[in-house]
């Protein structure tokens, strides 16, 4: 149905391209600073205690 597939599990995969770029620029700081709150923001999303999370099917009306 329209509206009710989202591929919301893809957006850590595409954050890790960003991650990976930033070192390839040698921007290692930052790099490192991006990985640790992505590690964060999927650790909390996977404790099922959120109201949304990286899920590849959630109802998005």
């Amino acid at each position: 149905m329209p509206g009710e597939y989202h591929n919301g599990g893809i957006w850590p995969f595409i954050y890790g391209f960003y991650v990976a770029a930033l070192v390839a620029a040698k921007k290692f700081k930052l790099a490192e600073k991006k990985l640790l709150i992505l590690t964060k923001i999927i650790k909390v999303s996977g404790t099922g205690k959120t109201e949304f999370g990286f899920n590849e099917w959630i109802i998005a009306r």
